[in-house]
C-alpha cells in the first residue's frame, strides 16, 4: 500500500461507496500482481465496494466468467462472497432522481431478483 494513510483512505472509500473495478487477470499478466500481493483482499476487508471486470475480449481473450472463476480459485470465495461483487456496480452508482432515465434502481432490482432465485436453488440442492 503506497498511500500516506492507506487505512484512512480505505475507510473513506467504504463510507463514500467508492467502487473499485479489479481486473485480476490483467493485473497478473501486465503488472505481475496476484494472490496475497493483490489489494483485492484488503479492499474486501475494509468493505470497499469491489466489482470484477476484464479487459476487452479482443485484447486479453478473457471474459468476465473467467475473472469470477479466478477470484473463486485464488481467494476461496463462496457464493455469498460473489453476490456483493456482482451487485457492487449498482450499489455504488447513486440513483439520479433529477434524470429518471438514468436511474439504476430498476437495474438493481432486476439483478437482485435472479440472484435471489439462484441462491434459493443452491440452498435447495445442498
Amino acid at each position: 500500500m503506497y498511500e500516506d494513510h492507506p487505512y484512512d483512505l480505505l475507510k473513506e472509500m467504504a463510507t463514500l461507496h467508492v467502487m473499485v473495478e479489479i481486473n485480476l487477470t490483467s493485473n497478473d499478466v501486465i503488472l505481475g500482481i496476484t494472490g496475497k500481493d493483490h489489494p483485492f483482499p484488503i479492499y474486501r476487508k475494509f468493505s470497499v465496494p469491489v466489482a470484477l471486470s476484464t479487459d476487452d475480449e479482443g485484447v486479453s481473450r478473457i471474459d468476465l466468467t473467467h475473472e469470477y472463476v479466478r477470484a473463486v480459485e485464488t481467494y476461496c470465495l463462496r457464493y455469498a462472497d460473489l453476490k456483493p461483487l456482482a451487485l457492487a456496480l449498482f450499489i455504488s452508482i447513486p440513483d439520479r432522481p433529477y434524470q429518471p432515465s438514468l436511474s439504476v434502481l430498476p437495474l438493481r432490482k432486476d439483478c437482485e431478483s435472479p440472484l435471489h432465485l439462484f441462491a434459493q436453488m443452491i440452498h435447495s440442492v445442498n
